[in-house]
């Protein structure tokens, strides 16, 4: 279905970090509509993960103001900058804390 589809466009040659007018990239996308199967597809075809959308903010500041778990670890492992600061100079950590996701803040401190 829609995996194989945008697999396949990748494979064609179409930009993996190509920006909409908000400068939200397919991976911005996956993660707003928290969708970890299509976020470690993008990633896996060489999606950046530390490109800030108009709002300053990265992806892993989305997954993390939303409380998504699962979708932070995969951000970290492939490279997400903890420490950049997004909307409002917030990190990912100042984000945690302010929304109330304590397993994730345990997470960014352990």
């Amino acid at each position: 279905g829609c995996y194989d589809a945008v697999g396949y466009l990748l494979t064609v040659g179409c930009d993996v970090n190509r920006s909409d007018h908000k400068l939200r990239t397919p991976l911005h996308h996956a993660v707003r509509r928290s969708d970890y199967t299509m976020a470690k597809l993008l990633i896996s075809k060489g999606a950046l993960s530390n490109y800030s959308d108009a709002a300053g903010n990265t992806p892993l500041h989305i997954s993390t103001l939303h409380g998504h778990s699962q979708l932070v670890s995969l951000l970290v492992r492939s490279g997400s900058d903890v420490y950049r600061r997004g909307h409002f100079g917030a990190t990912a950590l100042h984000m945690a804390a302010r929304e109330g996701h304590d397993h994730l803040v345990d997470a960014f401190c352990g």
